[in-house]
């Protein structure tokens, strides 16, 4: 029984871990397209490609991207 609440443990900790690192790689990301947006000439144009492109929840081909520029 014991061994079994130990193993049920570790992997609601292994769960958490990488939550944990899942929303730190998040945050990351979120920061590097703010920079991209406010820092560059074009920082919208290639903060919308990217966005279009990883994060949209509707999947676009090449050409819906290229026209929705």
């Amino acid at each position: 029984m014991d061994v079994e609440m130990a193993m049920g443990n570790r992997k609601l900790e292994n769960r958490m871990d990488g939550a944990q690192k899942s929303r730190l790689l998040l945050d990351q990301v979120n920061e590097a397209l703010t920079v991209l947006k406010k820092k560059l000439e074009n920082g919208e144009k290639l903060y919308q490609l990217v966005y279009l492109t990883y994060i949209s929840p509707e999947y676009l081909n090449h050409t819906e991207i290229l026209y929705r520029q």
